[in-house]
């Protein structure tokens, strides 16, 4: 069985023979970024790639550190700084858990070129004052040659982003695909949805991933 992980960060559940095989659809650089001289109180990390490509983690110290999903908050253990992870996936959990828990503070939100908005839009127009450090950028690869033939055959391909849905459709879907799509967020599946694709939502971070594959396919 053939299942393909499109993330840009190998999630090393793979083991040999396991069927499981790592495939990004795109590649992340860093950023040259500098933080404005402003009193933060919250500093936001909207991805794992955000936390890989920030450099500044003193910068943190005595600061509430908040994480955009399991993911990145485990990304963020692994430089030994803990983080609050809301009770709701997604940009939408985020904002509600800062709303109920009065965490109107100055915000820093740590993110890729040209990522999400929704948080820092939502804290403006609360009248918080939000800076951002956008840290690293994604690109396509120069050819998706190689990676047609591996696609085309796959049993199952895991989405991280709806910019690998994107890159998917421009350059690798074919109607006689035989593969099921899995979105590891609601946002990912709305947006496959949107396209006509026929995609199920899956916990990224579980302990039993690919048996929920499986049974799925």
């Amino acid at each position: 069985m053939n299942i393909i992980d499109s993330s840009s960060l190998d999630k090393t559940f793979a083991q040999n023979n396991s069927g499981l095989i790592n495939l990004p659809l795109f590649k992340v650089k860093p950023v040259k970024y500098q933080i404005q001289k402003t009193e933060i109180e919250n500093v936001i990390f909207q991805s794992r790639n955000s936390v890989n490509f920030f450099e500044d983690f003193d910068y943190l110290h005595g600061k509430r550190v908040f994480a955009m999903g399991e993911g990145t908050s485990l990304s963020l253990k692994k430089m030994g700084v803990s983080s609050i992870v809301a009770n709701k996936n997604g940009s939408g959990g985020l904002i509600e858990f800062l709303k109920s828990n009065n965490y109107d503070a100055n915000t820093l939100i740590v993110k890729g070129k040209n990522g999400l908005n929704i948080v820092r839009d939502e804290l403006k127009r609360m009248g918080h004052k939000v800076i951002e450090a956008e840290c690293y950028d994604r690109e396509k690869l120069s050819s998706y040659t190689k990676l047609k033939l591996d696609y085309a055959v796959a049993d199952a391909i895991v989405f991280t982003s709806c910019f690998s849905v994107q890159i998917y459709l421009e350059e690798l879907h074919s109607s006689s695909s035989k593969a099921k799509l899995f979105g590891i967020s609601k946002r990912i599946c709305d947006y496959a949805k949107g396209f006509d694709l026929q995609i199920i939502e899956i916990d990224y971070f579980s302990e039993d991933l690919k048996e929920e594959i499986v049974r799925a396919i």
